[in-house]
């Protein structure tokens, strides 16, 4: 009997993936659904599993399509109508297997807002992953995936349920974020106004640019000459490279402290004086609007882009979208498992569950 995770339950097993609390496994090879795990029994089986204590229930699973999908207790069932692609599923050893990052954000599509489906793309494809079993705390980590990956998985995925909507999602994602509220901002200042962005061109997030460095030299007669000495890296938060436009946002969870302080401005002065035009969010102005319409409208007037005029209809979408990005603070993750609860271990879980054939 084979388990194949999926939806919410594999979106839970990435993340505790990459946060180590998983050993790392590779793409498994052709598998079918066949003989899979889709009953309150079928669960129990895997329920003492360790990597399986990092999930919550009910468990999504993913069944074949003439298998039944009747919701119990422990486990919803997904059917599956289309042939994956390939690389659809990751095994994790002894008969459990779990969908792919790509598979995992096209599942979720079916149930999840376009807003929320972009969010848990930017985490999938950040540097950063959300501890949901301890209040959601910020953990730097490797990407589970790109956005050509997503976007490509996606596009060979024809006819599968929620493709469009994971397809319009995957449009707004980007790469490298390093925490939630710098994948809110780039999100709002880069969708569409049709969505309620402001639509200015995609930045690369977390770019790293070779900067030389100059200091003054001892030898020259006037004491503000400068000679190149070397060359340092200097990493943008959201970057126009080809406009040398930049945004850096300042948040107190990773910039506080006089060390950090410090090294941010100076970071920032070496990037002004290589001809970067810089503008700063801090916390407080992301989560005010107008704010963010000032500085969309500053970022605009430096990349050259002509404003167009906004319908009344169009602000409005502006204002809402901001409003469902930064009105909470939660994620959309938490959200999905708020209104789970933790698996419960076999022993508790017999108790609880309905016959053992349901």
């Amino acid at each position: 009997m084979k388990l194949f995770l999926s939806g919410f339950s594999a979106f839970e097993y990435w993340t505790a993936l990459r946060l180590g609390a998983q050993p790392r496994f590779k793409p498994a090879r052709a598998v079918t659904l066949e003989q899979c795990a889709h009953t309150n029994r079928d669960v129990l089986a895997f329920a003492q599993r360790p990597d399986m204590s990092q999930l919550s229930w009910p468990i999504d699973v993913l069944i074949p399509q003439t298998a039944n999908n009747l919701k119990t207790s422990l486990v919803i069932p997904h059917r599956c109508p289309v042939q994956l692609p390939k690389g659809a599923f990751h095994s994790a050893g002894r008969n459990l297997y779990v969908s792919s990052p790509e598979l995992c954000f096209l599942q979720l599509a079916r149930d999840v807002p376009l807003h929320d489906l972009a969010l848990i793309g930017f985490e999938l494809c950040g540097m950063y992953a959300l501890d949901l079993r301890n209040d959601c705390a910020l953990v730097p980590c490797s990407p589970a995936t790109t956005k050509t990956k997503l976007r490509k998985f996606l596009e060979s995925s024809h006819g599968a349920t929620g493709i469009k909507q994971a397809l319009r999602a995957a449009r707004l994602v980007l790469d490298n974020s390093r925490s939630p509220m710098e994948s809110k901002v780039a999100l709002l200042l880069s969708a569409n106004s049709a969505i309620g962005g402001f639509g200015l061109p995609a930045p690369e997030l977390n770019t790293e640019l070779v900067m030389p460095v100059r200091t003054c030299s001892p030898k020259a007669a006037n004491a503000t000459t400068s000679v190149l000495r070397a060359s340092q890296t200097r990493a943008c938060d959201l970057l126009w490279r080809e406009h040398d436009v930049a945004i850096e946002y300042d948040s107190s969870a990773h910039h506080e402290g006089k060390e950090n302080i410090d090294r941010d401005a100076r970071r920032r002065n070496q990037l002004v004086s290589n001809g970067l035009a810089i503008l700063t969010i801090t916390k407080q102005q992301a989560r005010d609007f107008f704010a963010m319409e000032s500085v969309a409208s500053d970022a605009r007037e430096l990349l050259g882009r002509r404003a167009r005029p906004r319908s009344r209809d169009a602000r409005v979408r502006q204002w809402k979208l901001h409003r469902t990005l930064f009105g909470t603070s939660e994620s959309p993750a938490l959200r999905v498992r708020a209104r789970r609860q933790p698996l419960p271990h076999l022993e508790n879980a017999s108790k609880k569950a309905p016959s053992a054939d349901s």
